[in-house]
């Protein structure tokens, strides 16, 4: 499962652009991984028959929780 990017949004928000395998169970992975935190926003684009990407607002409520979503462009960052 990787992040490709990450938006914040008015220091409020976190904007998820992830790849996952196209198979069951792996939503409810990337669930697990985000945690108890309110997703604000939610949409699935079909790729392939292996891979799924998902594209997810998720609130942040300080820096320091800003920060665990960061990335450099265009670089994969494993999440799971």
């Amino acid at each position: 499962m990787y992040l490709n990017v990450v938006k914040l949004v008015k220091n409020r928000e976190a904007l998820l652009a992830v790849t996952m395998p196209e198979q069951p169970g792996s939503f409810l992975k990337f669930a697990y991984v985000l945690g108890n935190r309110a997703v604000t926003e939610f949409s699935y684009r079909y790729a392939d028959d292996k891979r799924a990407c998902v594209f997810v607002g998720v609130r942040t409520t300080n820096e320091q929780e800003k920060g665990r979503y960061y990335c450099r462009p265009h670089k994969k960052t494993v999440l799971m």
